[in-house]
């Protein structure tokens, strides 16, 4: 497992990004994850900007 730091931002405020750290094996399963994990945290929906290994 590898971690990972995803930056979104949360609709309507697009301007105001969001850091969110996650373990996943690779980059898209990690992005796949957050996305499911945020959907459920922000149900008004979210964006994902970047994805990056740390």
């Amino acid at each position: 497992m590898k971690l990972f730091t995803i930056t979104y931002v949360v609709h309507p405020h697009f301007n105001i990004p969001c850091k969110y750290e996650i373990s996943a094996e690779n980059e898209i399963a990690s992005i796949q994850s957050a996305e499911k994990a945020l959907k459920v945290r922000h149900p008004e929906g979210v964006s994902i900007v970047t994805s990056s290994q740390r």
